[in-house]
């Protein structure tokens, strides 16, 4: 007997309309990123997939450090009225705006990459072992003068 699993979506339509441009926004990024000359090449392996993530998780880490300290900042005004408690929410808008600017374009530049990753461990693409040598490429290799009388003293 073959059954089919449904899935309730119990969101609300402001967090499903929300959903769907965060999707149309990174789509857009996307299309930015292919057509730029500055655009990475494809990732060849899971190391160069890790790099990538890597990358983007130490910026979006850094933004969350700067939103933390920016909530701090507002708390700080909470027993005091003296404090001015719309520059500091003003900041937090300011942080969330660039991390969201940072995390939309790591999304999109981790679809990329699942894509080149999805190519290379399935065949598919271009073989990185054609144009990079590997360790039998300098098993014939000679040492420098300089070594050899290193050894030699």
């Amino acid at each position: 007997m073959k059954t089919e699993q449904l899935q309730l979506d119990t969101r609300s339509d402001l967090a499903v309309a929300i959903s769907e441009e965060a999707a149309r926004a990174m789509d857009n990024i996307l299309s930015l990123i292919e057509e730029s000359p500055f655009t990475k090449p494809p990732v060849h392996n899971r190391h160069e997939a890790y790099g990538v993530a890597a990358e983007h998780y130490s910026k979006i880490a850094g933004c969350t450090k700067i939103i933390k300290k920016d909530c701090e900042d507002l708390l700080t005004t909470l027993p005091d009225p003296s404090l001015n408690a719309i520059e500091a929410t003003s900041a937090i808008v300011n942080s969330i705006n660039k991390s969201a600017v940072i995390i939309l374009y790591a999304a999109a530049e981790m679809r990329l990459t699942l894509e080149g990753l999805f190519a290379a461990e399935n065949g598919q693409g271009i073989d990185p072992g054609d144009d990079q040598p590997t360790i039998f490429d300098f098993a014939d290799a000679k040492p420098l003068e300089d070594t050899e009388k290193q050894e030699e003293d």
